[in-house]
């Protein structure tokens, strides 16, 4: 697949902006001429000149770095990018121009970097999401990739648009494939032909790696030859994907429960109490979840050994199941020191909570710039981005904020119209006095 071109047209200053000089907005316009009429040498003179003349118009920046990129001249435009990064962080255009930039020179690495940092900002930018997910599959982080694709399509406003055709063909291609793989290894584990139902499912993963069903295959039959270790770790693959599923819960806590991981046979059994209506199975978890909970309680040690295992976890880059842990150490010990990190680790792994908390600071920026519409807009997207009590409670404080302001600026409004009609009223009322 094609990346899609997601370079911004020209950045235009805020006409609005009382504090944009006269001077400034002639040379901007100006510029703007040139650069539209594809005189990028001419434009690009002109937006040096404003950067120098009035450093703070971060616009000039972006626009000045454009233009020598047309001109190939990379170097300095990727200085320029830069340079308008450090001035303003909230804005979009250096970070995609820069992943374009980098996607161009196949340095995947960086490319990757600056559209997370886009991302984060403008989180729905379906060309942006696109381009991520194509960066994360040529690295060979195909999870990433399939889950950014997947996030695209259940949030696409238009689901007519060849974009989205393209990467719903490609996403449905693998997914057919793979369920095709999968059930030819649940028809093998029918037949007892174990070996060749995990050469399916492997095959499977390759092709589409975020089937949580395949995952869960794998370990039944790791469970079933009381391979314990083999069972727990894909059937924690499983759950990385759909938390919430009642019996892949009590799975792990069972597997946990042979291989006398404590506090995780705890969690897991808490967990499918949780979301478990009634039966048998819920008795016999209270029961074992009790019983685990005093023994964890009465030595403290499996604590430490649990948290230590969770940063040989961070150590090996493998943070999904770092998370797992510290959500588990948070539910058992409600300590603040765990829960910390498990939002350190979400804000610096996880893309999405790390756009939601991005989204959040670049609302409270947008407050101290008194753009309150858009405050409330981007407070809305975050509370969208991660449904948890921290962002929520964040979005409904900036919005909060935004909408007073909103209402006061309203409210000036009406009363500068009605004393504005009231001085009408009045200088209509002396003309009449004067022809009399």
């Amino acid at each position: 697949m094609e990346e899609q071109d997601t370079k911004n047209e020209i950045v235009l200053l805020e006409e609005q902006l009382p504090d944009t000089n006269d001077e400034c907005k002639a040379l901007f316009q100006n510029a703007v001429t040139f650069y539209e009429k594809k005189d990028f040498q001419q434009a690009s003179a002109i937006f040096k000149d404003i950067t120098e003349k009035f450093p703070e118009k971060v616009e000039a920046y972006i626009n000045y770095a454009d233009c020598q990129f047309e001109l190939s001249n990379s170097e300095e435009a990727v200085k320029y990018w830069n340079l308008a990064k450090e001035k303003n962080s909230f804005l979009m255009n250096p970070y995609v121009n820069l992943g374009n930039y980098y996607l161009s020179q196949d340095d995947l690495g960086k490319a990757k970097e600056e559209f997370e940092a886009a991302f984060c900002l403008d989180p729905y930018n379906e060309n942006l999401i696109v381009n991520l997910g194509i960066t994360n599959e040529r690295i060979g982080n195909r999870k990433m990739a399939f889950m950014l694709y997947e996030f695209f399509m259940n949030n696409s406003f238009n689901v007519s648009s060849s974009l989205y055709r393209n990467i719903h063909k490609k996403v449905s291609m693998h997914k057919l494939n793979a369920i095709s793989h999968m059930k030819l290894g649940v028809f093998f584990e029918t037949k007892h032909f174990y070996r060749k139902a995990l050469q399916s499912f492997y095959e499977s993963l390759r092709v589409f790696p975020n089937f949580s069903k395949t995952y869960t295959n794998i370990g039944n039959i790791f469970f079933k030859f009381e391979k314990y270790d083999y069972a727990f770790l894909y059937w924690l693959e499983a759950y990385k994907i759909e938390k919430k599923k009642p019996k892949l819960c009590l799975n792990l806590a069972l597997c946990a429960e042979k291989l006398d991981k404590k506090i995780d046979a705890y969690c897991f059994f808490s967990y499918f109490i949780q979301i478990t209506a009634g039966g048998k199975e819920i008795l016999t978890a209270r029961k074992k979840a009790q019983q685990l909970k005093s023994e964890i309680s009465q030595n403290y040690e499996f604590v430490k050994e649990y948290k230590a295992k969770a940063e040989e976890y961070i150590n090996k880059k493998e943070f999904d199941t770092a998370i797992i842990m510290y959500e588990n150490l948070y539910f058992l010990t409600k300590n603040n020191e765990f829960y910390k990190k498990l939002n350190e680790l979400l804000s610096t792994t996880n893309i999405i909570n790390k756009a939601a908390k991005r989204t959040i600071e670049y609302a409270n920026y947008c407050n101290k710039q008194k753009d309150y519409d858009k405050a409330v807009e981007k407070a809305k997207i975050a509370r969208k981005l991660w449904d948890n009590t921290e962002i929520e409670m964040a979005a409904s404080d900036i919005m909060s904020y935004a909408q007073n302001q909103l209402n006061m600026n309203l409210d000036n409004l009406v009363k500068q119209r009605m004393l504005e009609e009231e001085q009408r009223l009045r200088e209509e009322q002396e003309k009449k006095k004067h022809k009399r």
